[in-house]
């Protein structure tokens, strides 16, 4: 006997082909792992005209969408109400004509995303250009997209999640600015 085991190879140190395919996975695994830049703290939009969103159309936005999100995963006719509320005023019968809703939705927003749109501004269900909108017409009146995270309760229970882009429509009031949602219906 020769005191070596059996049935074993001898260890070797693996070949430069074996040490080139192991650094290149590695690496490209590294690559994969890098983080992206942090995104601006400023939730400040660049409107028409390249004018940046004011301080007091940011807290219309949130002023609203704080009064929506109050009603999440609560009664679905408190929650209704406070949507009409905050529906444009001349667009609110859009609204009324919506099946019954079952659900209640909380609007997570990404306010890093919040934008101005041009005038004539895109319709944003079809991304038909050049379609008006008459209700954000007018001096003193933006519309802003916001991109958003929607998370759907039936009751207090958590049933979905979706995505999309808000639009928000500011004027200009004696008070400050006022911040309106354009109709959309909730299941």
């Amino acid at each position: 006997m020769t005191g070596r085991p059996t049935g074993r190879r001898p260890l070797r140190s693996p070949g430069s082909f074996r040490l080139a395919v192991v650094v290149t996975a590695l690496l490209g695994v590294t690559a994969c792992q890098s983080t992206p830049a942090p995104a601006p703290a400023s939730t400040s939009a660049r409107a028409p005209g390249d004018r940046v969103a004011s301080p007091t159309e940011i807290d219309a936005i949130r002023t609203t969408l704080d009064a929506v999100n109050a009603t999440a995963g609560g009664p679905v006719a408190d929650q209704q109400d406070q949507l009409i509320a905050h529906v444009e005023p001349d667009r609110r019968d859009e609204m009324r004509r919506c099946p019954p809703a079952t659900t209640t939705v909380q609007l997570e927003t990404v306010d890093q995303g919040l934008r101005a749109l041009p005038e004539p501004s895109t319709d944003p269900a079809t991304g038909a250009p050049g379609a008006t909108d008459a209700s954000a017409a007018g001096p003193g009146t933006t519309t802003f997209a916001l991109p958003t995270l929607i998370r759907i309760f039936s009751g207090d229970r958590l049933v979905g999640t979706d995505l999309t882009t808000l639009r928000m429509v500011v004027r200009d009031t004696d008070g400050g600015g006022e911040a309106y949602l354009t109709p959309f219906c909730v299941n």
